[in-house]
């Protein structure tokens, strides 16, 4: 989430979100991650009913939801909005609903917006996540790697990591290593 958003004084601009199928669970644990808790899935629903599962789930449980974007294509990557997106639709559902029902526009507050919605993958985080244990095992064998070593190798830390990639960074990892066992051989 971003720091210095406050949902109820944004305009957030939700047009991309219209014509998609949700279904819609209680978020677990970081609410920008894919984690949710499956005995909760309800959905499908189309905006308006997500809209409302999103509201009421808030004002008579508060319980954060996880909104997960349906797609039928299995090559793309589950998608979820994120945490600010779904602040924004806790605070101001009944005004967008009223909004889309009476006056057929279902952005709360005009055009003037302020932020736009926003879907994110889990995949992006867990790579993140990936990425940064990398290292981390990597700083545990006194091997020092950073973004700007990975993309040397063609790896894109804020990209999911492939097959590829793994083995691009096992060659590096064994490369690095018999260069350093090399070095200290020569320096004996």
């Amino acid at each position: 989430m971003s720091e210095d958003f406050v949902a109820e004084c944004e305009n957030m601009n939700i047009s991309s979100l219209l014509k998609k199928q949700y279904i819609v669970s209680v978020s677990t644990g970081d609410r920008d991650q894919c984690k949710l808790l499956a005995s909760t899935i309800h959905g499908p629903y189309d905006f308006l009913g997500m809209v409302e599962a999103v509201g009421t789930m808030w004002e008579k449980q508060q319980h954060h939801s996880k909104v997960t974007v349906l797609e039928t294509d299995t090559n793309k990557a589950t998608r979820f909005l994120n945490e600010d997106t779904t602040d924004y639709i806790e605070a101001k559902w009944q005004t967008i609903i009223t909004n889309g029902t009476i006056l057929g526009d279902f952005n709360a507050g005009g055009e003037d917006y302020t932020c736009k919605a926003v879907a994110i993958t889990g995949r992006e985080e867990a790579t993140k996540q990936y990425i940064e244990a990398l290292k981390e095992a990597m700083k545990a064998q006194s091997l020092e790697v950073d973004e700007d070593e990975l993309k040397k190798l063609g790896i894109d830390p804020e990209k999911a990591v492939t097959k590829e990639d793994i083995t691009k960074i096992k060659q590096y990892v064994e490369n690095r290593e018999k260069s350093s066992s090399k070095d200290k051989d020569e320096t004996s």
